[in-house]
């Protein structure tokens, strides 16, 4: 994204995409909201956070976060409370960019 001011211009240019510490914290509250969700099986719920807390796919979740990701995005994942909400976010990700 290119940034230009004019001399009566002033466009915003503040970065729409989330920073690698943003993206970290969301990943952080999915894996809490995963781990606390009493309505997702133990076995189902330990093979989700096992997966997702691999070093290689964290590290690759958190690049594709602040690739793919908007700020509204991590506003919304960052607000749920629950997995039916994070699934809300997900399913409503088109238009929150």
């Amino acid at each position: 994204m290119y940034c230009i001011g004019f001399l009566f211009i002033n466009l915003n240019c503040k970065k729409s995409t989330p920073t690698e510490k943003e993206c970290i914290n969301v990943h952080m509250h999915i894996v809490k909201i995963i781990a606390d969700d009493p309505k997702i099986p133990e076995e189902e719920k330990a093979l989700i956070l096992r997966s997702i807390l691999n070093p290689k796919l964290s590290g690759a979740n958190i690049d594709s976060c602040m690739k793919s990701k908007s700020r509204k995005q991590i506003e919304c994942e960052m607000k749920a409370t629950s997995f039916f909400e994070l699934s809300q976010c997900k399913k409503n990700e088109g238009e929150l960019k």
